[in-house]
C-alpha cells in the first residue's frame, strides 16, 4: 500500500543559528519554513494560493516546562504517530 498524498510543498527556510564553539551548543535557533502547496486534487479557488508554514525556536529550558516536549504525556510514539487524516 502506498502513502497518502495530498499535495507538494516548496518550502523556503528562513532563520537565525547562533552556535557557540566553545560551549559546542546552541543559543539560538529560530527558523521559519514557509511554501506554497501544490498538486492538490482540490486546489484553492482560482487567484488563492495554500500556504503551508513550519516555525521552529530554542527553548531556554530555564524551567522544568520549557524542557518539556510536545505532547510528552503520550510519549515520542504517541507524539510521531501520524493522525486520523493520515490513516
Amino acid at each position: 500500500m502506498s502513502p497518502l498524498k495530498i499535495g507538494e510543498i516548496d518550502y523556503e527556510v528562513f532563520g537565525c543559528l547562533h552556535y557557540d564553539v566553545k560551549k559546542k551548543t546552541f543559543s539560538r535557533f529560530d527558523m521559519v519554513a514557509l511554501g506554497e502547496v501544490s498538486k492538490l486534487a482540490s486546489p484553492p479557488p482560482k487567484g488563492r494560493t495554500l500556504v503551508a508554514v513550519l516555525l521552529f525556536e530554542l527553548s531556554p529550558g530555564d524551567t522544568p516546562w520549557q524542557r518539556t516536549p510536545p505532547h510528552s504525556c503520550g510519549g515520542q510514539g504517541a507524539y510521531f504517530k501520524a493522525g486520523p487524516y493520515f490513516e
